[in-house]
């Protein structure tokens, strides 16, 4: 059973067991490139599972400890380290100024932070192709996410542009919670530790005044806006299995379930 452990100095270790899959879209086309790549797009939501061909299932266990940073700096929009980001601002804006620096919390309702390390050890690994199990695909695979660890991977000049963005960027882990609009508080800032056994969040909100018809009114306001919200998902939905990317999910979705089916 996969489970999260909070640890002491802003720590999450994680013990993960699952199993997963990869399809390949096997149907022979002699046709140009860019429009071998759109019927491809197009064939995510297609129904006709015969284009479709089960490549190798894994199951993996493994033991992962994240550090995570919660600091100031951590809330801000910059990438350090990267000059060639920072170079390409300048050219865009034709000035010396580098990317803005913007408080995320202060704009948008959420916790950030900043991944600091990520330690993957790997327990067992295992590949099928079919019921046929690939001890030699598995070992090689399991060489790789190994050799992460080691220090040449993270210089590889290749790689360390996207690795650098990776641990630079700040993204959001918790958001703020719901508050009545009416009620005037709008988020100003955030602040999450983590030590043994839990994560302690709080919250800090610009308070401004409210009106008796928020505070009298509330629950017959809700009922409003749950009703207005209910029609306004209902043709969101309508649209939004119409277009490509419903189809996609819908055949997304078919293939789980099929191999759900093939693992029971």
């Amino acid at each position: 059973m996969s489970n999260v452990k909070f640890r002491d100095g802003n720590k999450v270790e994680m013990d993960l067991h699952f199993g997963c899959s990869t399809w390949l879209y096997d149907d022979h086309l002699k046709i140009p490139a860019m429009q071998e790549m759109m019927d491809f797009i197009l064939d995510l939501y297609d129904d006709n599972e015969e284009k479709w061909e089960l490549h190798r299932s894994f199951y993996i266990s493994m033991n992962a400890m994240v550090e995570l940073d919660f600091s100031e700096k951590a809330k801000r929009f910059d990438i350090p380290a990267i000059d060639w980001f920072n170079d390409m601002v300048k050219t865009w804006t034709k000035g010396d100024s580098l990317i803005p620096d913007v408080k995320l919390s202060k704009h948008i309702p959420m916790i950030f932070g900043r991944v600091v390390d990520f330690q993957p050890n790997i327990h067992e690994l295992k590949v099928y192709k079919g019921k046929e199990e690939q001890m030699s695909e598995a070992e090689s695979l399991n060489k790789a996410i190994n050799d992460a660890r080691n220090a040449e991977f993270w210089e590889n000049p290749m790689l360390k542009p996207f690795i650098e963005i990776f641990y630079g960027h700040s993204i959001p882990f918790a958001a703020f919670p719901n508050v009545e609009r009416c009620l005037g508080m709008k988020q100003k800032d955030s602040q999450m530790t983590i030590s043994e056994g839990m994560a302690i969040m709080s919250f800090d909100y610009n308070v401004q005044k409210s009106t008796s018809k928020c505070l009298f009114k509330m629950k017959e306001d809700k009922l409003k806006e749950a009703e207005r919200k209910i029609k306004q998902e209902a043709k969101r939905l309508e649209f939004y299995n119409k277009t490509p990317i419903g189809w996609a999910d819908r055949k997304l979705k078919k293939l789980s379930k099929k191999i759900d089916e093939q693992v029971i």
